[in-house]
């Protein structure tokens, strides 16, 4: 059995992508399930109407969304180009050229509407900071430096934070180094 490096792919992974190719072709049924598992909410109704639709055992149906989920969060998780992903649906997970293709489409649209324009976004090219202790207070002040992605619009942000606003942002800061560390 072929493996990616971006999922585990086992033997009932593949058997549920069986079932993900059973979705008649010309059904809209199959996109709007994947535009389902991009939202991570599937009501117990919108289940129900899944089985009468598509003519599958009510556990059959959680298999199918279980391994849409599976897959589509697992290739949010990674930097891959459109082509390569579908391929890989194709090759190794073994979809039907049609689902990969769908699959893909939402995929990216998704995609882009999570990354937008980077055109429009700030990075931070500079961070100074304090801290001020006094008998009572602790208090700290940021001040970023931030430009968009393209190098122009130099924009200065200074933020002071109070005790419990330090806290939480060093938890914060914290769960984002685990993160990174997890993924090392």
């Amino acid at each position: 059995m072929s493996s990616l490096p971006w999922i585990k792919t086992s033997k009932r992974l593949l058997e549920a992508v069986g079932l993900v190719n059973s979705i008649p072709d010309d059904d809209d049924m199959y996109r709007e399930v994947l535009l389902q598992s991009v939202e991570g909410d599937f009501p117990e109704e919108y289940l129900k109407s899944l089985e009468s639709s598509l003519k599958l055992s009510g556990d059959n149906v959680q298999i199918l969304v279980q391994c849409i989920e599976y897959i589509m969060t697992k290739a949010n998780q990674i930097i891959i180009k459109p082509s390569v992903l579908q391929k890989n649906l194709v090759e190794v997970l073994k979809f039907e050229n049609e689902k990969a293709e769908c699959f893909v489409k939402v995929w990216s649209e998704q995609a882009a509407k999570r990354f937008g324009d980077l055109g429009t976004r700030k990075k931070v090219d500079d961070v100074t900071w304090e801290i001020v202790l006094r008998s009572d207070e602790l208090r700290g002040r940021f001040q970023l430096s931030l430009s968009d992605f393209l190098g122009a619009d130099d924009e200065r942000v200074t933020l002071d934070l109070s005790e419990a606003e330090l806290t939480e942002l060093y938890l914060k800061l914290e769960d984002c180094q685990n993160k990174l560390d997890s993924l090392r």
